[in-house]
């Protein structure tokens, strides 16, 4: 049966080639004998002749009444079409059908929708231009108006970064990945303004937004089935912006420094860090107090250990899995090595924030 439904579909594709609305349409069933064959739900790979014919329908301003009812009518052809083919079948085959037809059109007909939720090319390069004023702190009124958006009056500027190497899937999902950058599920006036290169970028999210940072952050991961790492900064008004963007991205490549687990991060959240870090002649001496100790990757190790159990020196040698006099030696060593005694209180917090820093200019992740 489904033999002769697919040739059926075939030649009802071919022959509609007058009707420019419906030959898109109509032509995309065609899938649909494979999607009951298989007894699967189309994909996003499936929908793809049909997504592109509705961007390119909306671009041109084609109202999308139009082509929803182009749609709609190429799935009444088809019906009338294949209606004699299943006339002999058993119910069951029937109803397989009928549930694979709408379960398509429902498919069919949101991703015609979704290509009309963006906007037409002009605004793109509009919104594009308005971002850019944004982000260099400049009024953006003009830029505003041209682009046909809502401005507000202070910003969340968030910069993050997509972790993992699945950089090809990354990239296949990057369309839907802005989108769902741009508007979440039950947004209505709020659009942020973003940049994404398939691996980071900065979301201006305005201050009306209902949805949280975590949540758009959230999204993305998601949307993109990869951990996302992003760190927000308040932006008061718009000459605050650059200087925000500043600090979010100050923080990102801290946070990722630190080898801090995905999450929404903001200074609250690694203020000492982040101050330790700042450049000048503080953060000089810190790293150079540490750099005797790079070519030493156990003396490393008993460091860490000895802060991380608070200079408890049974505690730290058990878990190196040492003697005590061997741990005590490597101590020694370290003291030998950057001057500072990391059995003393005072020292061992020099030493500390040394580490931190070094962790942050030596360890970043690509």
């Amino acid at each position: 049966m489904l033999l002769s439904v697919r040739a059926r579909l075939a030649d009802l594709g071919a022959a509609d080639s007058a009707d420019g609305l419906l030959t898109t349409p109509v032509a995309g069933f065609a899938v649909l004998a494979t999607l009951a064959e298989e007894g699967r739900e189309a994909t996003a790979a499936d929908l793809a002749d049909i997504a592109t014919a509705a961007t390119r329908y909306a671009l041109a301003r084609t109202p999308l009444q139009e082509v929803l009812d182009a749609h709609w009518r190429g799935a009444h052809l088809l019906w009338q079409t294949v209606a004699e083919e299943l006339r002999h079948e058993p119910v069951t085959e029937v109803a397989a059908f009928v549930a694979a037809l709408l379960s398509f059109l429902h498919r069919t007909t949101q991703a015609i929708v979704a290509a009309y939720r963006l906007p037409p090319s002009d605004e793109v390069a509009a919104r594009e231009r308005l971002r850019t004023v944004l982000l260099s702190g400049q009024d953006p009124a003009e830029h505003a108006e041209l682009a046909r958006f809502p401005l507000s009056r202070s910003y969340n500027v968030i910069a993050f970064r997509v972790e993992g190497s699945a950089g090809a899937d990354i990239e296949a999902l990057h369309p839907r990945a802005v989108e769902s950058l741009q508007r979440l599920e039950g947004d209505a006036a709020v659009i942020r303004l973003t940049t994404f290169d398939g691996r980071g970028g900065i979301i201006l999210q305005p201050s009306n937004d209902p949805h949280p940072a975590h949540a758009v952050i959230d999204s993305l991961a998601t949307t993109l089935a990869a951990p996302v790492t992003a760190t927000m900064a308040g932006a008061e008004d718009f000459p605050a912006i650059p200087a925000a963007r500043q600090l979010a991205e100050d923080l990102l490549e801290l946070a990722r420094g630190l080898d801090r687990a995905p999450a929404l991060y903001q200074l609250s959240d690694l203020m000492v860090e982040y101050q330790i870090t700042r450049p000048g002649p503080a953060r000089d001496a810190l790293e150079a107090a540490i750099t005797p100790l790079l070519g030493h990757p156990h003396l490393l190790e008993a460091l860490r250990v000895n802060l991380r159990y608070g200079l408890d020196r049974q505690s730290a040698s058990k878990a190196l899995g040492l003697h005590p006099n061997s741990y005590s030696y490597r101590l020694q060593r370290i003291a030998e090595l950057t001057g500072f005694d990391a059995t003393d209180a005072a020292a061992a917090r020099v030493l500390s924030a040394a580490i931190l820093v070094t962790s942050v200019l030596r360890d970043r992740p690509n």
